[in-house]
């Protein structure tokens, strides 16, 4: 299967409306995307996941967040100071599902910022759907 990049544009402008972000952070998905698609035979691991954070979001999510964060339905994320270990261990485990890791990293919530986009990347990776992708599911905690 070829990219399709009318589909990739559209999904990812969608994305970026979806998460009430700019032009600028429109134009940053798609370079990370393509970055991904480029590489997307490689396995994943933390660093990719760091990556991907810095350039989708350069200024909030080139690091890990340092404090707690709090879901709009009241529900909270995963402790700031357990992350790497949490997402190591959910990317070392071979026998979640793309969606409950999908799910997971959201839960872990690794980033100030960006957290929903690089999901979005890290789903149509892990999904092989590079070439067309998917919309992100709406996960509720």
């Amino acid at each position: 299967m070829s990219l399709d990049i009318h589909a990739v544009a559209r999904v990812a402008a969608l994305e970026c409306e979806r998460q009430q972000v700019d032009l600028h952070a429109l134009s940053r998905l798609l370079a990370a995307y393509a970055f991904v698609y480029e590489n997307q035979d490689v396995e994943l691991s933390i660093g990719h996941v760091i990556m991907l954070g810095s350039m989708v979001e350069p200024v909030k999510a080139r690091k890990f967040r340092i404090t707690p964060v709090t879901f709009r339905n009241g529900g909270s994320s995963a402790p700031h100071d357990m992350i790497y270990e949490l997402l190591e261990h959910r990317i070392e485990e071979r026998d979640l599902t793309v969606e409950e890791f999908i799910k997971e990293f959201l839960w872990i919530h690794p980033f100030e910022d960006g957290n929903g986009r690089v999901a979005w990347i890290l789903q149509n990776w892990l999904n092989k759907t590079m070439d067309r992708p998917d919309t992100l599911k709406e996960y509720r905690w």
